[in-house]
């Protein structure tokens, strides 16, 4: 059995090495090296010249991305088995001997391997639930550098999908899996893995693109209680993701600039929070930060007297004395409507998103 291995790489001069390395280690007789260079700058090119002659493709050239040269190492691939290594992940050693056993005594088109995640020089295993298969669409279960497909499934599929920018190799094995790929998963650990890849630093843009792939995937399958439950999932998973980077956008536009983002409310004033949700709770977060006097909470739907300590008081109670930061997303002009026609002066409210902009671009 011939494997492919492909790498990708784009100024990685301090890792591919070891990346290279754990590669030609291996003692496998028939291995196919393929290296794509999306055009370095910064000594790449020169670590990889040291091993040129033990690699069997070497293409160095400006790409679309990651997954466009992805691409470009499968048409290049002659291999029975194709996998991915990145170039700051390394192989456990003898991997492609036990990969090459599982295939041999399993009627499988992909194996599915464990992974080593180093951090901050801590290797842990990397753990995940495989037994429910379905969780392909929730979460990593096949991580790409312990994943070892057959080349005829590239030929069957097509390769990356380049309208996804981090989670194309995602709706690859999700596609695969819905149109009935075998998929041995086993307990092996092949490979170390470098937290921080492109996925991982851009978690929430991965998510989005998750949540698209897992749609895009199912659509005219028919697994109508299965896409339910994705539904479900994702949009609270981006809604909570969204409140996380919120409250970072606002701590680094307030970083080193307290006084100054004061100086964008009326001080003197006590403030009412209209909503009692998640954009309610960061609101007050803002506040009690900035030092703004906070009278408590406006909710049409009120279910409780106290939030966080604060008391809730209906629409109906609002006097003109207070100021008011409407949270509820989409229903802004519904609620500057009411207190419009509840005799509320413009100047005294403003929306979440309002206040948002108006801090942010303080940090810019």
């Amino acid at each position: 059995m011939k494997f492919s291995i492909i790498t990708v790489c784009y100024n990685s001069a301090k890792t591919i090495e070891q990346t290279i390395q754990s590669v030609l280690l291996q003692d496998y007789d028939e291995l196919e090296y393929i290296i794509v260079d999306g055009g370095s700058t910064d000594g790449t090119t020169a670590v990889i010249e040291q091993y040129r002659k033990k690699i069997s493709v070497y293409i160095s050239e400006p790409d679309r991305g990651l997954y466009d040269a992805m691409n470009k190492g499968i048409n290049r691939a002659s291999g029975d088995v194709v996998a991915f290594l990145n170039s700051d992940d390394w192989y456990e050693r003898g991997t492609l001997e036990k990969v090459r056993e599982y295939f041999d005594h399993n009627e499988v088109d992909i194996v599915s391997g464990n992974m080593y995640m180093w951090t901050d020089r801590v290797c842990s295993r990397y753990g995940v639930d495989r037994k429910n298969r379905e969780n392909v669409f929730f979460e990593s279960i096949y991580p790409q550098p312990a994943l070892f497909v057959k080349r005829e499934l590239y030929l069957r599929f097509g390769g990356f999908d380049l309208t996804y920018k981090v989670a194309a190799d995602t709706k690859w094995i999700m596609n695969a899996y819905v149109n009935g790929a075998e998929i041995l998963c086993v307990d092996d650990c092949f490979t170390y893995f470098r937290y921080g890849g492109i996925s991982t630093v851009r978690e929430y843009e991965a998510l989005e693109e998750q949540y698209r792939a897992a749609l895009a995937c199912l659509q005219g399958k028919g697994l109508k209680q299965l896409e339910g439950k994705i539904n479900a999932f994702y949009t609270s998973e981006c809604r909570k993701m969204r409140k996380v980077k919120e409250k970072e956008a606002f701590r680094n536009a307030m970083e080193g600039r307290k006084a100054e983002v004061r100086e964008l409310f009326d001080q003197d004033t006590e403030y009412y929070i209209w909503g009692a949700g998640m954009r309610g709770a960061l609101c007050l977060d803002i506040f009690e930060t900035l030092g703004l006097p906070v009278a408590g909470f406006i909710d049409s739907c009120a279910a409780q007297k106290k939030v966080t300590g604060y008391p809730v008081i209906f629409p109906e109670e609002i006097n003109s004395d207070y100021r008011i930061c409407i949270t509820p997303k989409n229903h802004e002009k519904e609620i500057m409507d009411q207190l419009k026609n509840m005799g509320i002066s413009e100047d005294r409210y403003f929306t979440y998103f309002d206040m948002f902009e108006s801090i942010a671009k303080l940090g810019k």
